[in-house]
């Protein structure tokens, strides 16, 4: 039958699972805009407490922060809570303070589960040597959710397509012992994939290694976040939508089947709670569009899992040509609403989390998505060419169906490829947030220097500013001294806590090159940049700039 062609695909779904639990973990959502004190002052009194503001709100119930004194000591209470509707986290400190270059070490988990980590130093006094730390870790959990997202993926997908075949397609009484073994088989897969992810997303949040997934605290902990909650909700319904599939499969029950749908609906939508969807704007909107491309999805996937594994198997060929004349029809209809709803809740999905266009080729996220896209038109085409050769040959009395099983394993393989994709989807940040294109402006400074001027990522936080001056023949040439002040729209007296103005100057770090890799522009919106380059002891020109911070 498709042995070799099943073990084809096998290999190029592997492979890419592969590449995706081996890629380079994904920042999360939240990034971090300010640090109280900021990285690399020296204070003269000591500071009562450290204060994080992020973009977006984390949670502090997997997170941790550190700070070590030059000796190696911790110097915080270890305890830390959260304000400003959880986008600060504030971490109070010890009174005896020593002069000395302090390190701190910080780690958060963002809304989507997604953990957040970096540092910074600060000194008091005076600076010294800084003790070693890291705020990093949790490697081989990442890894391990990664797989189990996708494990789950492929079985709550499966499992929704079985649902949606019973119900507008046919009860498949002639082979129970067959669907019987799939829907097995998917509830372990969704089952074991769910539960994997709840118990290693402790370590994965808080950085710590597998062995410590079991532990009550840590299990606790995961379980008072929106990704843990979710994950419980799914696992319950999983397992209640698989008991009510094989009551349904084994004799006619009216109240098993509005349960199995029930229940697959409740699956859908706690998966899409766990994941983008259920942060940032338009939630409202996000998570029932993305519950119901869930169900889109396993629709069309599960129903070629049944097509592959139940229905198309070889027949006796007495029985093979009305059955298929009977089924393919009604599969194909089916399968025909659902790739539009497919296409459509996907196309919002995509503009939610991508926002402009240029994102696509310019981001991990847009280049998965692109590669997400050509796969799911290389399924359209075989669907449709499956579609009509349904229409051509259903009422043959003995339809040629050999050509069919190969396309829709194809159709299979390749669903199985997109359910990868669509794990490590999750697992990467949305093009809207991580999306940054450079400011980039270019101006004359004095009668004889041209400048060029660019601030990199342009993000509220840690920004780097360059300026590059070349002389009349385009080759670099030295100024005296170049400076910036960046000041917020809002001008003086706005209340947000943070600095309207921010003053800097670029050293020279070689020849017509000057930059200040540590401008910090604590947040987002239009900033009005003044450089000053002075291009003798007695000359100056001031450049003024409007630049657009996210």
């Amino acid at each position: 039958m498709l042995n070799h062609t099943a073990r084809a695909l096998a290999v190029l779904a592997g492979g890419l699972m592969w590449l995706m639990v081996s890629a380079s973990p994904a920042s999360a959502h939240a990034s971090l805009l300010e640090t109280r004190p900021a990285d690399g002052v020296v204070l003269s009194t000591a500071p009562t407490e450290i204060v994080l503001r992020f973009s977006e709100a984390v949670g502090t119930s997997l997170g941790t922060v550190k700070v070590l004194s030059p000796t190696g000591d911790r110097v915080d209470t270890r305890t830390i809570t959260t304000r400003a509707a959880d986008h600060e986290v504030v971490a109070p400190l010890r009174s005896d303070l020593a002069p000395g270059t302090y390190l701190l070490l910080w780690r958060v988990v963002s809304e989507d589960g997604h953990p957040v980590s970096g540092s910074s130093i600060f000194s008091v006094g005076t600076t010294s040597a800084v003790a070693e730390g890291d705020a990093g870790g949790g490697g081989a959990a990442r890894r391990l959710l990664g797989v189990s997202r996708l494990v789950a993926f492929a079985g709550l997908a499966v499992l929704l397509g079985v649902v949606v075949f019973l119900s507008a397609v046919d009860r498949l009484r002639a082979r129970p012992r067959r669907l019987r073994r799939l829907v097995t088989s998917a509830t372990a897969a969704a089952g074991l994939g769910t539960a994997v992810a709840f118990l290693v997303q402790g370590p994965y949040g808080a950085g710590l290694p597998l062995s410590d997934a079991f532990k009550p605290s840590l299990m606790s902990a995961v379980a008072e976040t929106r990704f843990g909650t979710s994950m419980l909700i799914r696992l319950v319904a999983i397992a209640v939508l698989a008991g009510c599939l094989l009551i349904w499969t084994r004799r006619e029950e009216r109240w098993a089947r509005y349960a199995a749908v029930a229940t697959g609906v409740t699956a859908a939508v706690a998966t899409s709670l766990a994941g983008h969807a259920g942060v940032g704007d338009l939630t409202w909107l996000a998570v029932p569009l993305d519950s119901l491309h869930l169900v889109a999805a396993g629709t069309w996937v599960g129903g070629l899992a049944v097509l592959t594994t139940v229905v198309l198997p070889r027949l006796p060929a007495d029985e093979e040509a009305p059955e298929l004349s009977r089924l393919l029809p009604r599969w194909s209809r089916v399968a025909v609403t659902a790739v539009a709803v497919l296409v459509l809740t996907g196309l919002f999905a995509s503009w939610r989390e991508v926002r402009e266009l240029a994102a696509l080729p310019n981001t991990s996220y847009g280049r998965l998505l692109i590669g997400k896209s050509e796969l799911v038109l290389g399924m359209l085409v075989l669907g449709a060419l499956g579609r009509e050769w349904v229409q051509r040959h259903a009422a043959q009395d003995q339809p040629p169906v050999a050509r069919l099983r190969r396309s829709v394993a194809w159709e299979a393989g390749i669903a199985a490829v997109v359910l990868a994709v669509t794990a490590a989807l999750v697992e990467t940040t949305p093009a809207r947030s991580s999306y940054s294109p450079p400011f980039v402006a270019r101006d004359r400074a004095g009668a004889d220097r041209d400048i060029e001027v660019r601030i990199e990522p342009a993000r509220a936080g840690l920004n780097e500013l360059t300026v590059a001056v070349t002389g009349p023949d385009g080759s670099p040439a030295d100024v005296a001294e170049v400076t910036a002040r960046a000041v917020h729209s809002h001008g003086p007296g706005h209340d947000s806590g943070s600095p309207d103005v921010v003053s800097v100057s670029l050293p020279r770090v070689r020849r017509g090159h000057y930059a200040q890799p540590r401008l910090v522009l604590p947040m987002p919106g239009r900033w009005r940049l003044e450089l000053i380059v002075r291009t003798s002891e007695i000359d100056a020109s001031t450049l003024v700039y409007r630049v657009e911070v996210r």
